[in-house]
Parts: C-alpha cells; structure tokens; sequence
C-alpha cells in the first residue's frame, strides 16, 4: 500500500501534464483529447488497484459492452449535427427544426453520460473494499493536481 501511493502520484503528475498541454496533435477536439486521456488514466489506475484476471475479464466485458452501445449513438449525434448545421444555413431557417434537432442531439448525449456512469457503477460493484479504498484516494490525489494546475494558470 505504502509504495502505491507514490506510483498513483506519479501516474497523476504524469497524466495532469498531459492534459494540461491540451489537445494532442492527433486529436480532433477536446472531448477526444478527454477521452484519450481518461483512458490512459484508467488503464495506468486499474493496474494499480491489483485486480484478479476474473476482475479484468469482466471490466474488458463491460467496457466492450458499453462501448457498442455508444458508437451507434454517436453515430446518430453526427448525422444530427449535420442536419443542424444545413438547417442552420438555409435560407429560411425553420426554428421549431432546429430547436428539435439541438433536443434530439443534448438527449443522445445525455444517453451516452448515462451509460458511462452505468459502466462506471458495474466496475465499482467489482471492486473489493481495498480497491475502492484505493481508487478513492487516486482519484483524491488528482483533484488535488488539477487544483494546483488552475491555480498555476490563473497565476501566468
């Protein structure tokens, strides 16, 4: 426990610089960026928290299930995007049109932030106590990096 508290700081400072350079040269947006970066920080957290091969096996399970879930949804929150910006640029925008697509498209996403947390929730259902614990003070420990950053930013 004591020599995992380092490596989390460490795995936290590394991941904070990393984000705090915004996004990565092959990174479309900032969502991307996030995404990329959360990823990294899961992965490097989950190796740290000790699990058994029964644990990794059915975190893999239900990442890949969510993940299926959210790339159709996405799919459609593109094509939505598309129709907003051609009725956007009509010569007569239809408002009510428009104001149904920006609803279609928050709801889409609203899907996808609920089935993250539904992951998230089935991962931390997995977890021993231990774990928890130690994910609890990870994730303490990166808050307190990111405070430091905006302080830093709003300094310079």
């Amino acid at each position: 426990m004591k020599k995992a508290i380092p490596i989390a700081l460490a795995v936290i400072v590394f991941v904070t610089a990393a984000y705090a350079q915004g996004p990565c040269s092959g990174c479309k947006d900032k969502e991307m960026h996030s995404g990329m970066m959360q990823g990294m920080r899961g992965e490097m957290g989950m190796e740290m928290l000790d699990l058994s091969a029964e644990q990794k096996d059915n975190m893999k399970t239900i990442r890949t299930e969510t993940e299926k879930k959210i790339v159709p949804i996405r799919a459609d929150i593109e094509l939505k995007e598309i129709d907003l910006r051609e009725a956007m640029a009509a010569d007569n925008p239809n408002r009510n049109r428009i104001m149904q697509l920006t609803k279609e498209i928050s709801d889409l996403k609203l899907k996808i932030q609920q089935l993250k947390i539904d992951e998230k929730l089935k991962v931390h259902a997995m977890l021993t106590p231990e774990q928890r614990e130690q994910m609890k003070s990870m994730h303490h420990g990166e808050k307190m990096m990111q405070k430091k950053m905006i302080i830093k930013k709003e300094i310079d």
